[in-house]
């Protein structure tokens, strides 16, 4: 684990957690009382879940990658592959609510919580092909960062979100988006030519 290492966990840490992001933003447009001690909770709902797709995605792909070693040489094009669908889902999601100012109707409870940590770290899962390579600690040292960062910039979301308000979200899921891409490009650039 080296600089690099660092640097390109915390930019996935970033990318990852747009739609987290965006979630909080929402959620304290909509649901006014998600403030204070519900916004750490449904952060860390975010945190938990952002995590365990994580090492759950390196574990079934790092399965696979050690029983059929030929996949090595195919992994820098399948984590291009996935980041470069999850860029685009997060970047069309992005323009789509730019049009939008529709907020949802329901209410901010732990069933509703767990179905957006759910929904906003299935992008995690896929991130086995990112990161098939890693070794078990440094994959848990991902995880952990991935899953903290997901946790501060949902706060930071919780407490942004009156000010910036719901077309925010649009403008960070795109930048999540084109984080992503920035990524996959540089792993098979990396695996061509270094």
């Amino acid at each position: 684990m080296d600089l690099m290492f660092f640097i390109t966990v915390v930019l996935l840490g970033i990318g990852l957690s747009m739609d987290a992001f965006s979630t909080s933003v929402v959620n304290v447009v909509s649901f006014p009382e998600s403030k204070g001690t519900k916004a750490v909770r449904c952060a860390s709902m975010y945190m938990l879940f952002q995590f365990v797709f994580f090492m759950l995605g390196w574990a079934i792909i790092h399965a696979v990658a050690t029983k059929f070693k030929i996949l090595y040489y195919f992994m820098p094009w399948l984590a291009l592959l996935f980041l470069l669908r999850s860029a685009w889902s997060l970047i069309v999601d992005g323009v789509i609510s730019l049009d939008e100012d529709k907020v949802q109707d329901a209410e901010l409870d732990f069933k509703e919580v767990t179905i957006q940590g759910i929904m906003s770290s299935l992008d995690a899962l896929s991130m086995g092909f990112v990161t098939a390579y890693f070794s078990f600690k440094a994959a848990l040292v991902a995880g952990i960062i991935v899953g903290t960062i997901t946790f501060f910039i949902s706060i930071y979301g919780f407490c942004a979100g009156e000010k910036l308000g719901v077309r925010v979200t649009g403008k960070t899921a795109i930048i999540g988006g084109l984080i992503l891409a920035a990524i996959g490009i540089k792993i098979v650039v990396e695996f061509i030519f270094f």
